[in-house]
């Protein structure tokens, strides 16, 4: 049999044909990433995390902005191709604290997570044209990370400015290294010519759970056609007959997608069956339906989807109810509840918290709900601790009552709270603090009484202006430091005398 050269005018057109599977594959975003949550969540912290999703997000524009191209016009066009947004050696990715979920309160955590990451380093191997590994790099991920601050140099803006080097986003960014999967890296796995084609193409139906296709595009998307066929082969097509394209192209590609699910190295596989007009059950069908097999990857990233998911509508809802609460001390606060924990937690918050506001009515609603919601945490834990006790029978011990601490506990914290006036010193707050009377704690915070309401909304909005967010911020650090806490739910409670 004779083989003749590939015309590739013939494929010019492919991604602006009516073919209906090449219509989806424009929609698609071709970039995917089934291990960012069960993978890199366990080797970073919470704000790094947060700073790779925003960077794979950028990526993924980028691609989607190169494969709109108009001279884009290929079957596959190359994921990091050589278009010109991809011909600079770096690119330059611009990520907002606001963007990320990071408040003004954590803007030094969010430097902190950019100094880690500016260090990291990724060994991996580049394969030569016969898929063996030709060399190894040692290469940065991120060689540069700016940080920009105000005109006057006081203030941090909440911006990010990430540089990478275009030769390590083509190489590193691959489903084998945790980040992201693209065509090249599906093509390197795979040993039969058409099954990237056809994971690529499924893969946008993954949650949907199956898919019907017209058999004829299924032909021409596989390049079964006779057309293709001649472009490289002499005689009689055989994918002409339904059969055959069982027997030689969809099987193969479906044994081969099985065993890459089992082994880890995507995420599901597929069955599929042929679909006939009424009184037909032989030939060539008129579409063939696709179902969707999820393997264990798929399942882990589902969970992790689910999880995340609720808690961003938690926090958002919550937020919206009271804009002082902090978005990321609500993140914190969920990060190590199991599963079953979490949705008791949020049971809780949804149904009882805003009774419990509307009955209580504290002048500080966010310092309030916070520490309610941190003694829930607390009292859960307890309460699981003990029922594990209990599995190994009565502890042989005598039971000893304890009385559940108080809400508001007169005079505590007054050492403390001198230690806070001497360690503030001649601060912005120093005379309206100076003013007030420490009169106990509040739900573990420190509690003073101002004289008149007049003198506690000085106080409130001198907080809140922006301006002055570095004193506040220093006035915290301050009460931390007395009170022995290091959490983000610490603040000073403020009441007027007689309204406490």
């Amino acid at each position: 049999m004779g083989y003749k050269r590939i015309n590739k005018d013939k494929r010019l057109s492919l991604l602006e044909s009516s073919n209906v599977i090449f219509a989806d594959l424009r929609e698609s975003k071709w970039l995917y990433n089934p291990l960012v949550y069960s993978q890199i969540s366990g080797d970073f912290t919470l704000m790094q995390q947060r700073i790779l999703l925003g960077i794979v997000e950028k990526l993924q524009q980028r691609i989607i902005d190169s494969v709109a191209e108009k001279e884009k016009n290929r079957t596959f066009p190359d994921i990091f191709d050589y278009s010109s947004l991809m011909q600079r050696d770096t690119l330059d990715f611009t990520l907002s604290a606001v963007d990320l979920g990071v408040g003004r309160d954590h803007y030094d955590d969010l430097e902190d997570a950019a100094k880690v990451l500016s260090s990291i380093t990724m060994k991996y191997p580049v394969f030569d044209g016969r898929g063996r590994i030709s060399k190894y790099v040692v290469a940065s991920l991120f060689p540069r990370i700016e940080l920009p601050k105000s005109e006057n140099e006081i203030r941090r803006t909440g911006m990010l400015r990430i540089v990478m080097l275009t030769e390590n986003i083509r190489e590193i960014f691959t489903m084998q290294y945790g980040y992201v999967m693209h065509l090249s890296h599906i093509a390197r796995i795979c040993n039969k010519k058409r099954t990237p084609r056809l994971y690529i193409y499924l893969s946008r139906y993954r949650d949907i759970g199956h898919k019907k296709v017209p058999y004829t595009d299924l032909l021409e998307f596989l390049g079964l056609t006779d057309e293709y066929f001649r472009q490289t082969n002499e005689g009689k097509n055989p994918y002409n007959n339904w059969s055959n394209v069982r027997i030689m192209v969809l099987e193969p590609v479906k044994k081969e997608m099985d065993k890459l699910m089992e082994r880890g190295e995507i995420d599901f596989s597929f069955e599929y069956s042929p679909v006939y007009p009424p009184g037909k059950k032989r030939g060539a069908p008129d579409e063939v339906e696709f179902v969707i097999k999820k393997g264990q990857l798929a399942l882990l990233r589902d969970a992790n989807n689910h999880r995340a998911s609720s808690e961003i509508k938690f926090i958002d809802s919550y937020v919206a109810w009271c804009p002082e609460l902090s978005a990321y001390a609500l993140r914190m606060l969920m990060s190590d509840m199991d599963d079953n924990q979490l949705q008791s937690f949020l049971e809780f918050a949804y149904k009882d918290m805003r009774r419990i506001i509307e009955r209580k009515q504290p002048d500080d609603v966010a310092a309030y709900v916070m520490g309610v919601l941190h003694k829930w945490k607390r009292d859960n834990q307890t309460r699981k601790e003990q029922r594990q006790t209990d599995l190994f029978g009565p502890a042989i011990v005598p039971s000893v009552v304890k009385d559940e601490q108080p809400a508001f506990v007169p005079g505590a914290f007054s050492t403390e709270w001198q230690e806070v006036l001497t360690a503030y010193g001649d601060g912005l707050f120093a005379s309206l603090l100076h003013g007030a009377k420490h009169i106990g704690s509040y739900l573990g915070n420190i509690n003073v009484e101002f004289a008149t309401k007049e003198e506690r909304d000085t106080y409130l909005s001198l907080c809140n202006d922006k301006k002055n967010q570095t004193e506040y911020k220093r006035l915290i650090s301050i009460i931390k430091k007395a009170i022995g806490r290091k959490d983000s739910g610490v603040c000073l409670i403020t009441s007027v005398f007689g309204k406490r």
